[in-house]
């Protein structure tokens, strides 16, 4: 906010302390809002325009080159993947995966039930 719209950040932002919630915390919505959280997350006593200014230009020429390279086609879209691909959890085709293997556990587990008390 220092940086895209300053004039609505009122300068008491340097005396505040950090805020920091447990990860139990984070899988909220709003989580810094709730529960009597401080309503803003990190340090904002260490915050920074120029620092910030820097690391949206180095994002942004990042995610440009990707993109470009996605256009022309010097980059293939299997190429370059994020670090949370390969966390099945994250993928979009993992809860349906997640299920179907777990309904076909479940069959497995009655047909082996069904099997035992025949016998």
């Amino acid at each position: 906010m220092l940086l895209v719209r300053p004039d609505l950040v009122d300068g008491a932002y340097r005396t505040l302390p950090p805020a920091r919630y447990p990860l139990a915390a984070r899988v909220l919505p709003n989580y810094p809002l709730r529960n009597g959280g401080l309503g803003y997350v990190g340090h904002p006593a260490l915050a920074d325009p120029d620092f910030a200014r820097a690391t949206t230009e180095v994002l942004i020429a990042e995610t440009m080159a990707l993109v470009e390279g996605l256009l022309d086609g010097r980059i293939r879209p299997g190429d370059r993947r994020s670090p949370f691909f390969a966390l099945p959890l994250f993928r979009t085709d993992f809860w349906p995966l997640a299920t179907t293997a777990l309904a076909l556990i479940a069959a497995g587990a009655i047909a082996w039930l069904w099997r035992k008390t025949e016998r």
